[in-house]
């Protein structure tokens, strides 16, 4: 096991680079944070983690102020932990790449998501030609990180085609993506997403992804979302919404089957402020599962109604409180919750809740979970930030006790 006061090469490196470089004209911000995690139950399972992760930018890199680089890594130790083997690294780099954003002509290059259109990370280029000020095409390829280590690996590739429209009332981008995998097709699908705003009370969104089968090259939709929002003042707001899912199937990279059937749902959120500090609100949903299974249990209905407040009886103290039921896909759950939280002296925040939830498997009480936890953050000098939180879930069969403190600098 490395030592837990080793940091790898690289993140060195990268301190070294935020600390001591030139101020000039190149402008440099991001943020440095060390996190420590514990996580134990009753069952012996245990999980202590130290994670260490840096992310910066340098910006106006050249006269001209267009040439740009962004880095954001994390080097995680594991401290005595009882868990699980895992092929995930310690290790990870999630974007470090060079960027050129010229008026006409962006490029990028390194490991990245592609701008304008966040679908698909890469080892590679990325290229965007804008057609005007609101408008461009992209083109974007190289190799995909594998997904099950997230390090380089050049059986897996990515490439893809993409435009973006944007308006102070419609925005909007397309996209095809290929994936390959040693050569043969993995995946292909298409991306969309749109937003309408016909006036301030009124807004739509709508975001589909549609897979093509590369054996019979049919379009299978994977995942869609659609919602329309009417906020006629300041004190109301109603959204009605649909959204679909399936599991993504990656047809070569994949060694085991994944399940073909597809979720739906369709809720109705709504809230009503009183006197302008006391909100209301709820939300009423209804999902289908299409699937094999026996058709009572593919129905599920629930329901929420809460109440929530900044300021209760200008104490400076907020409060939600709020409870839900759910019945269907066979079982029934309760669950009751409260939260209250306090800004002290503009400087540390101090949240407490609470929940209880009622679980029944077959229509049979099968266990009920108290769970209760205690966060607070105090903010330094606008620059450091400390948090830490607890967390405890007490079970019929188990109890589970998490532990999180974390400090962090921004600059």
């Amino acid at each position: 096991m490395r030592s837990p006061i080793k940091a790898s090469g690289l993140t060195l490196l990268l301190l070294f680079a935020v600390f001591t470089a030139d101020s000039g004209a190149m402008e440099t911000s991001g943020i440095v944070s060390v996190e420590d995690f514990y996580y134990k139950d009753s069952n012996t399972y245990a999980q202590h983690l130290l994670t260490a992760r840096v992310r910066f930018d340098l910006t106006k890199l050249n006269e001209s102020g267009s040439l740009a680089f962004h880095f954001d890594g994390r080097d995680r130790v594991r401290l005595g932990s009882k868990t699980t083997t895992s092929t995930s690294k310690n290790e990870r780099i999630d974007t470090l790449y060079l960027e050129n954003n010229g008026k006409l002509l962006y490029l990028a290059a390194g490991r990245l998501l592609p701008k304008d259109i966040y679908i698909e990370r890469i080892d590679g280029v990325n290229a965007i030609y804008n057609l005007s000020v609101n408008s461009g095409i992209g083109l974007f390829g190289g190799l995909r990180p594998d997904p099950y280590t997230d390090s380089f690996n050049s059986s897996f590739t990515s490439a893809g085609v993409y435009g973006y429209y944007r308006s102070s009332t419609v925005s909007g981008n397309v996209a095809y993506v290929y994936n390959g995998y040693k050569g043969a097709t993995d995946r292909q699908y298409l991306y969309g997403q749109a937003s309408y705003n016909p006036a301030s009370q009124v807004s739509v969104f709508a975001t589909a992804t549609a897979d093509i089968n590369p054996v019979n090259k049919k379009i299978q939709l994977v995942n869609g979302i659609m919602e329309l929002s009417w906020r006629p003042d300041f004190n109301a707001a109603v959204s009605v919404g649909f959204n679909t899912f399936r599991s993504t199937r990656f047809y070569k990279s994949m060694l085991f089957a994944v399940d073909d059937s597809r979720q739906q749902a369709y809720y109705i959120n709504a809230n009503y402020r009183i006197y302008g500090k006391y909100n209301v609100y709820g939300r009423v949903e209804r999902q289908h599962r299409h699937s094999s299974v026996d058709e009572s249990s593919q129905n599920f209905n629930s329901f929420r109604a809460g109440f929530n407040t900044d300021d209760i009886l200008a104490s400076g103290v907020a409060i939600d409180m709020n409870a839900s039921t759910a019945n269907g896909y066979g079982s029934k759950h309760n669950t009751y919750n409260a939260e209250i939280s306090r800004l002290n002296w503009e400087v540390l925040q101090v949240v407490a809740h609470a929940s209880y939830m009622q679980n029944w498997y077959g229509y049979i009480n099968s266990d009920n979970i108290l769970a209760y936890g205690l966060s607070s953050y105090l903010y330094m000098k606008n620059s450091w930030t400390f948090s830490f939180s607890f967390e405890r879930e007490q079970g019929k069969d188990s109890v589970t006790s998490r532990l999180m403190t974390r400090i962090a600098f921004k600059f």
